[in-house]
């Protein structure tokens, strides 16, 4: 079950971005792809906080600052990380740069 969904935290990103820029699955105009497109990107937002809060809240738990520093550095949370990092910088680039980085 943790490698299922490990596996699927790995592949969040790319999919993410297959869904709202899609090549030509949904017409790139009207009201219909617009709504399909935010309830995606709504969803993204909600499942990420859902998975940031559960990988702090498991850091928090760990104990001290060594088991904090072991649980950080085991694969299966630095999976965690690298799958929700992405989003994370990708906010601190727009918030930087002042405009959205979706092209990239």
């Amino acid at each position: 079950m943790r490698a299922a969904r490990t596996l699927l935290l790995c592949v969040r990103p790319p999919v993410r971005r297959l869904l709202l820029n899609p090549p030509d699955i949904i017409p790139q105009h009207g009201i219909e792809a617009t709504l399909a497109c935010r309830l995606i990107e709504y969803a993204d937002y909600v499942f990420i906080a859902v998975f940031t809060l559960e990988y702090v809240i498991r850091l928090l738990v760990s104990g001290d600052l060594t088991d904090m520093y072991t649980f950080m550095i085991s694969v299966p949370n630095l999976v965690d990380l690298v799958a929700i990092l992405p989003f994370y910088v990708e906010l601190l680039i727009a918030a930087t740069i002042g405009s959205s980085v979706r092209a990239l």
